[in-house]
């Protein structure tokens, strides 16, 4: 049985004890470089190959986005910071050519003893209500499908920059962190709501991304064809530095992850 796109995107291949090679996919490009999350799962495949312990689960990931790579061969270098009793800290760089394109720290672990806070999802109408948001030509817009339930429509001049809904790959895949790491960054921009026209896109790509996980994953419950709710909302745009947080939750209501971004706002060329 064929690999999915995302498995066979992610895949690297040991090559010393902290050096891994792998194969960058076009499958998973934005408009004109790698999709942000798709080259953060990459480096957290090599460092959960570099941990290989099943009990201690990413926990915090936090990705800076340095230059764009091309499609192609790379190379994932990681350095393991420290192991303790519960938790590991490493980091890992995409390098590619000699350069460093992208560079992430994280950090995995055993489960703690502690409940009792829980957060609310917001009230969601059923996906099977709701119409298929359009994709675009990008390639990894063909990768995923997304149904909007939060926000207004993009470039439709709204007082709220907020986007998402149900999300989830048209090839189905079990949701684990490397989906949540490409789903949280799959979304248009949560400011485009806010605009009144294609032509003011431009664009926003990402400094830095960081998620943190707040369950092991997959769920025992869960399957291939589930959906993913995620709502993003950005407040604050200044100096051409726009924030974008998202919160995922299960379909039953169970939080699996925030993540925030800081992105540069590009205006479109005259």
């Amino acid at each position: 049985m064929a690999r999915h796109p995302l498995d066979e995107g992610i895949a690297v291949s040991r090559l010393e004890l902290d050096r891994f090679a792998v194969q960058l996919t076009p499958l998973f490009w934005g408009t004109t470089a790698a999709h942000g999350g798709y080259l953060a799962a990459t480096l957290l495949q090599a460092m959960s190959e570099r941990v290989d312990d099943a009990e201690r689960q990413v926990r915090s990931l936090s990705t800076f986005f340095i230059q764009g790579p091309k499609p192609g061969s790379a190379e994932v270098q990681t350095e393991l910071l420290r192991s303790g009793g519960k938790l590991t800290q490493l980091s890992a760089r995409l390098v590619q050519d000699g350069a460093v394109c992208t560079h992430a720290v994280a950090a995995f672990g055993k489960p703690f003893v502690g409940d009792g806070l829980r957060a609310i999802m917001p009230s969601v109408p059923s996906p099977e209500t709701l119409a298929r948001f359009k994709p675009s030509k990008v390639e990894i817009d063909q990768r995923i499908e997304h149904r909007q339930c939060f926000g207004d429509p993009p470039f439709s001049a709204s007082t709220q920059a907020r986007i998402g809904g149900f999300s989830r790959f048209t090839q189905p895949r079990r949701i684990d962190a490397a989906s949540l790491i490409v789903l949280c960054d799959a979304w248009w921009p949560a400011l485009f709501p806010t605009l009144s026209s294609p032509k003011q896109a431009g664009a926003c790509p990402t400094i830095d991304l960081t998620i943190h996980f707040q369950r092991s994953l997959p769920l025992a419950n869960s399957r291939e064809d589930d959906f993913v709710v995620i709502d993003l909302q950005s407040t604050e745009l200044h100096e051409g530095y726009l924030d974008e947080r998202a919160t995922l939750w299960s379909v039953d209501g169970q939080l699996l992850a925030q993540s925030v971004q800081h992105a540069a706002r590009l205006l479109p060329r005259a």
